[in-house]
């Protein structure tokens, strides 16, 4: 197939399609508009010739039988009702599931549509039968279209006559441009294919696709030299006086039965039809080319298609650009060379175009996802029976394409759950005296650089009392508080897991069922989540959403030295908060600040970062702690920035506020997820690194310290689950001044020796331990900071179960069970990284790398051991940090491992091979470790494989279903666990090395 012709394909089609739903939902609101139905034809007919000349078989196919069914309606001028015209967005729908997976996999998908083929023939039947027998039909117009009585093909027409009768339905300008290269003929456009054709000056690529479709479809229909204008389809097929159906009972009967599976019945309002019914909109003639048509210009001469993937590395390298510019200014401003300043200031402009005019090119209007609402509130309202319509107001909003894709889910919810709980029964709504038919209104518009959404229904509304009930019977808040709360704040306790208020579970949504989710979903690109809502009046959910997560302004702030970075989207305004001010208040020991005759909650952001409260004292000149509660107002001395995340502002306190600056987002790894604090980084002018923290991070802190909140218990409770499944035994020890942890996953033994009992070969210093002489390693040596021996001497000892080294440190400080939480990474392969142990600041040693500085061979097996039958593992973990770490535990026990990078790769693994074993992490992009665990237990052949899951968050011991995806779950430093598993493993299979006995 040939790409560059499905590509157009693809896109051509989707262009047609794009207004098909609202087309088809406007034809069911006016069923005689036969200008609306020729569009609707043409859109489908259009996608049937050109997959046609492609060679799309299964997309003809639906495609044809929506066509045939359209063509009906149209030679019948029947007036379609609702379940027709539901039938036909099932067609519509089947076709861009077909184009959505042509676009994907490049080919069709092995999808069975003959049932909808079915039920889309039963119609045309069906149509066909009440055609005969009068029912559901308009009058027809008072004249044919004149393009039908086109001549029989005389002897030697010129090619403008023959192009005018065919391909009437496209501009004279291409047809002119057709007639000067010779292609009159339908044969001829056919023969001379999409290469040739895409050629030509007038034409576009789409254009010569959509001409191709058009001339196979003539050729196919007999008319291949073009003589005489090619008429409707359905006048070929189904002549007035003869229709196929032949009005035989038992064929109308049998296509109505066909099509009682779809849920089409023959229309109610047929049998009391107006004896004389108004006219149907007569349809616009077929005149000739018009007698002086403008000169247009190209379709798609002034613009050009680009790759998205393009985009997004322009994005990334404008980003760059802006990095680079904010140092030049800062580079600039301190040398003071006013020529210097003059090329900053034209650089600085230069880049802020830039900068402006790419962002333009991610913009998409809000419109590109609010286009599906309509159809969804019309599904919901037939299942439920309910009348509701849709009002929008400022579709032409524009967002970035990443924030619009992560809307749409969340979005979708909120709508399925206004229908079903919010907005009620036309009965119900005729009680109250409301009108019967609801309102959804969605509204969106742009506000200090965010944008502003709202979704409102006229429904019932939510009622706080219930919400509060619910939660205290669930546990998330005690009696006392729910009595304490206000209504805003119950509100908002829709979005805890689980907690609904729905009388009965719904498959169409549940209130507060998924609302997490929504509001996670939203938090991760940047956005905050309110609710309002009054009894018997409706709800409104608002979202507050950046315009773009590429490049964003943030106000930099300092904090106990270290700089962070706050997004002024969240920022109110900014207070100074001088120790001495009289605004000050602290109430049940938690700090607050008097703004325009409120408290304002205070969070102090070094609490939150865990950093030490430190002053000089002037009379000793050195650092001491200060105790918080001893002098309130020394420790609360600084600045206030304002935050708005949602339904309550609250203050962040900081040391001082440095400036804003616009700074390029730049993503966490992976191992810093769990980290809510901080929703990214960025680089400064001056080359720093900076953390750009994350509001509703910084709210969920507050949360734990206010009484009035009701996620406390969770998340404490969360907190103190996560702190127990990611512990790991580390030896914490110090060389000079530096500090050092290193995990116990090789650690055999802590030995304090002589220090004459190292000795020297000519190797290097060894050591005699258990009647063996085994090598030692100097860490002072290691690192270029050499220690000065005493009488004794500290060594760890380091065994794979094959060999023994000893590792000399200057002192052990203490061995602890924490979790390892690696906050920077190291350039040095010796260690991991850096992590925060006991408020200080200690770097991870790579055990694996150390002992390869002894012996670069450490972990490859001898020859016999090669011989061996190994133990096949597919070991699947998106982070090189951790495969780095466990691969050379796998590897000292004799096992043939094939890596994957994901869930994804690792199925394709498993397409060619089958293991003995699989080791997944759970926590994967693409496909995780749960979907990997559940695509396996799903093939037969890969079933028995025992799957053990290496993870640092293990599911809950609670959730059944996912632990019984695993065979076992084990934690990544757990060395001792794994290597018994796999013990224990070989010798269930059979296949076992030769372990040494430590």
């Amino acid at each position: 197939m040939d790409e560059e012709l499905l590509s157009e394909f693809l896109t051509e089609s989707n262009e047609n399609l794009a207004e098909i739903e609202q087309q088809l939902m406007d034809l069911e609101n006016d069923p005689q508009n036969e200008e609306l139905l020729a569009a609707i034809f043409r859109t489908i007919h259009t996608v049937k010739g050109s997959c046609g000349f492609i060679g799309l078989s299964k997309l003809e196919k639906v495609a044809h039988a929506g066509e045939n069914l359209l063509s009906r309606i149209r030679a019948t001028h029947f007036a379609v009702t609702e379940d027709i015209v539901s039938l036909l967005l099932e067609n519509a729908d089947a076709i861009k599931g077909i184009l959505e997976h042509l676009e994907r996999e490049g080919c069709e998908p092995d999808v069975d549509h003959s049932q909808l083929i079915n039920r889309l023939q039963a119609a045309e039947r069906l149509v066909a039968a009440m055609a005969e027998q009068g029912e559901g039909v308009a009058p027809p117009p008072k004249e044919e279209p004149a393009a039908q009585e086109g001549g029989d093909g005389g002897a030697g027409p010129d090619p403008a006559t023959i192009l005018a009768g065919w391909a009437a339905d496209y501009s004279q300008e291409l047809r002119d441009c057709l007639a000067a290269a010779g292609l009159a003929t339908p044969q001829q456009i056919v023969d001379a294919g999409f290469a040739k054709l895409k050629e030509l000056d007038a034409f576009t690529p789409a254009d010569a696709l959509k001409l191709l479709g058009t001339a196979k479809a003539a050729v196919a229909a007999g008319n291949a030299d073009g003589a005489i204008a090619e008429p409707p389809p359905e006048e070929k097929k189904e002549p007035k006086s003869a229709p196929k159906a032949e009005a035989q009972p038992a064929a109308a009967d049998s296509g109505a039965a066909e099509v009682k599976q779809g849920e089409i019945t023959q229309p109610k309002q047929a049998a009391k039809a107006p004896s004389a019914p108004a006219p149907a909109k007569k349809p616009a003639a077929k005149a000739g080319p018009p007698a002086a048509q403008p000169q247009r210009k190209p379709a798609g001469a002034g613009s050009v298609r680009v790759d998205v993937e393009l985009l997004d590395e322009l994005m990334n390298q404008v980003g760059e650009l802006v990095l680079t510019r904010n140092r030049l200014m800062q580079m600039v401003t301190t040398m003071g060379s006013m020529e210097l300043m003059r090329v900053g200031r034209d650089v600085d402009q230069i880049t802020e175009q830039l900068q402006e005019k790419l962002l333009r090119t991610r913009m998409q209007s809000i419109q590109s996802i609010w286009s599906s609402v309509p159809r969804i509130v019309r599904d919901i309202g037939k299942q439920l029976e309910k009348k509701i319509k849709v009002v929008m107001h400022g579709e032409e909003t524009e967002l970035d394409r990443t924030i619009l894709n992560a809307l749409k889910d969340p979005l979708t919810h909120i709508i399925r759950n206004s229908c079903d709980h919010g907005i009620e029964l036309p009965a119900v709504r005729r009680e109250l005296g409301k009108p019967e038919e609801g309102t959804l209104t969605l509204s969106a518009k742009q506000e200090s650089g965010f944008i502003l959404i709202n979704i409102q229904d006229d429904g019932a509304g939510i009622d706080p009392q219930k919400i509060k009930n619910k939660a205290v019977a669930m546990g998330v808040i005690t009696e006392e508080q729910a009595a304490a709360m206000p209504d805003k704040a119950a509100l908002q306790l829709i979005f805890n897991p689980g907690l609904s208020t729905a009388e009965k579970v719904s498959n169409i949504s549940g209130r507060g069922v998924g609302m997490d989710v929504v509001k996670t979903s939203i938090e991760k690109v940047g956005g905050t989540t309110e609710i309002m809502s009054e009894v018997g009046r409706g709800t409104t959910l608002r979202i507050r959403i950046p315009l773009t997560l590429a490049i964003i302004s943030a106000m930099i702030v300092g904090v106990r030295g270290h700089r962070l970075a706050v997004p002024q989207m969240s920022v109110q305004e900014l207070l100074n908060a001088p120790e001495e001010s009289e605004d000050w208040r602290l109430i049940a020991g938690r700090p607050f600040f008097r703004l325009r005759g409120k408290l304002l909650p205070i969070l102090r952001l070094s609490d939150c970062l865990k950093l030490p409260e430190r002053r000089r004292k002037r009379k000793e000149g050195e650092e001491v702690k200060i105790d918080p509660m001893q002098d309130q107002r020394q420790v609360n001395a600084g600045s206030i920035v304002v935050v708005d995340v949602g339904d309550q502002p609250f203050g962040v306190l900081v040391d001082e506020i440095i400036g804003a600056e616009e700074i390029v987002v730049k993503p966490l790894g992976v191992h810093f997820e769990h980290l809510k604090l901080y929703g990214g980084c960025s680089i400064l002018g001056d080359g720093r690194v900076v953390p750009i923290l994350d509001c509703n991070g910084l709210a969920g802190m507050l949360q734990k310290t206010e009484e009035h909140d009701v996620t406390a218990y969770a998340m404490e409770e969360e907190g103190a689950r996560f702190g127990q499944e990611a512990l790991q035994h580390t030896l914490i020890y110090k060389q000079g001044d530096q500090r050092y942890a290193i995990p116990m996953a090789l650690v055999e033994r802590l030995e304090n020796f002589p220090a004459d009992r190292i000795e020297r070969s000519s190797k290097g210093e060894v050591l005699q331990y258990r009647g063996a002489v085994i090598p030692v390693l100097r860490w002072g040596d290691l690192v270029g900071a050499p220690s000065v021996d005493g009488e004794d001497i500290y060594c760890l000892i380091l065994s794979d179960g094959h060999k023994r080294m000893a590792l000399q440190v200057e002192d052990v400080i203490d061995i602890l069970e924490i979790p390892l939480d690696i906050k920077m990474a190291s350039d040095s392969p010796l260690f991991l990284g850096t992590a925060v142990i006991q408020d200080l600041a200690t770097e991870v040693v790579d055990v694996f790398e150390v002992v390869k500085q002894v012996d670069p061979n450490w972990f490859q097996r001898n020859k016999r051991e090669e011989a061996e039958v190994k133990l096949k593992v597919l070991y699947a973990e998106a982070a090189p940090f951790f495969r780095n770490l466990v691969v050379p535990v796998l590897e000292t026990l004799n096992l043939e491992i094939w890596q994957a990078s994901d869930g994804a790769e690792a199925v394709r693994i498993l397409e060619e091979r089958t293991p003995d074993l699989i080791l997944t992490d759970i926590e994967m992009p693409n496909m995780d470790g749960y979907e990997l665990a559940t695509w396996v237990r799903e093939h037969p052949h890969l079933a028995e494989i025992p799957i053990v899951a290496l993870t640092a968050t293990p599911p809950d011991e609670d959730d059944e279903a996912r632990r019984s995806l695993f065979t076992e779950i084990l934690l990544k430093f757990d060395r001792q666990s794994i290597e018994e598993f796999l013990r224990e493993h070989l010798d269930n299979i059979g296949v076992r090395g030769e372990f040494d006995s430590l």
